[in-house]
């Protein structure tokens, strides 16, 4: 996920996984250049912006401006838990780039949860080859 987000040039930072008892995922995520125009995309305002991921809710991205109590509504990326790390870092991407037009997944449609265990192997950061 990292290298597919760096090649959108979106900056990864604070990169924290647990894998036991409860599988997580959370980094903090930035644009590497921000717009001369703060009125397009408002980051350089932004206290943090997350990019985390759980079995529960799959992909989802928050930000926090300063001077804000709490953070802004969180956006859900897809309709799976572990869709193709391409997809999520192309989908980031747009958020930081157009944050005005990224959709959500809506609440009410269906949410799978394949198989972890083989799902999760797109995104191992083994160069580890199978045998």
């Amino acid at each position: 996920m990292i290298e597919e987000l760096a090649e959108r040039d979106v900056r990864v930072s604070d990169v924290h996984f647990d894998v036991a008892p409860d599988r997580r995922a959370t980094m903090k995520v930035s644009p590497l250049e921000t717009d001369d125009d703060e009125s397009a995309t408002n980051w350089g305002a932004a206290e943090w912006i997350t990019l985390r991921w759980s079995p529960a809710e799959g992909w989802v991205w928050q930000v926090k401006y300063h001077g804000d109590v709490s953070p802004r509504a969180a956006i859900y990326f897809g309709m799976s838990a572990v869709p193709k790390p391409a997809a999520v870092a192309e989908w980031l991407h747009l958020g930081l780039a157009q944050p005005m037009v990224i959709p959500s997944r809506e609440d009410d449609l269906p949410f799978t949860t394949p198989d972890l265990d083989e799902a999760l192997r797109a995104y191992s950061i083994t160069t580890e080859q199978p045998g």
